[in-house]
């Protein structure tokens, strides 16, 4: 079901890849008319760094050994890098969310 959106909205959400919560949410807002980007890790760094899924662009960061918050001072500046460039590059406002 698509619903338009009364402003869009940028929205940004990290997640550790573990949960739905975040993508399902994402999936909703894009459904709604936001443009939504979730970072996300990238489990053995098998999949594509960036790509478009069910309306939602998805940045994968490399993972390291150990899970994705334990290792988060090493994947933390490629994850700041990334969600740096969408907020920077927001013409509309933006709601980060981290989950």
């Amino acid at each position: 079901m698509t619903h338009p959106a009364p402003s869009s909205r940028r929205v940004a959400i990290i997640n550790d890849g573990r949960s739905y919560v975040g993508p399902a949410l994402a999936r909703m807002l894009a459904d709604r008319g936001h443009a939504c980007h979730v970072i996300t890790k990238n489990p053995g760094n098998r999949l594509p760094a960036e790509e478009p899924v069910d309306g939602v662009e998805v940045h994968r960061v490399s993972s390291a050994a150990g899970g994705f918050w334990r290792n988060w001072p090493h994947v933390n500046a490629e994850a700041r890098r990334r969600l740096s460039a969408l907020v920077d590059a927001a013409s509309a406002p933006t709601l980060i969310v981290a989950h």
